[in-house]
């Protein structure tokens, strides 16, 4: 269970690469992306800290995942809702 986000320590090296590749090829300016990005995951990882403390042992787990990992795929997943919201869809 991994996050589909930038949450997820091997999808961060990506979008992280990426940005770089946007400000390189494309010439934009992501100065700072990179510290936003990591800013966001380490919030991410807060609230996930403080989610299973509250609610880790309420939650089922596939086999070999711990809660922090589900609670962090789950705030990927609001995450990108929110983001992505349309008046069609909902928005949060």
């Amino acid at each position: 269970l991994n996050p589909p986000c930038a949450y997820s320590p091997v999808l961060r090296r990506e979008v992280l690469e990426t940005i770089s590749i946007m400000g390189v090829e494309q010439n934009m300016d992501v100065n700072g992306w990179p510290g936003e990005i990591n800013k966001a995951a380490e919030h991410a990882g807060q609230i996930g800290d403080g989610l299973v403390r509250d609610y880790g042992s309420y939650i089922t787990t596939p086999a070999g995942e711990t809660p922090f990992q589900t609670i962090q795929w789950a705030l990927c997943q609001v995450a990108s809702r929110a983001i992505a919201a349309s008046e069609r869809h909902g928005a949060l």
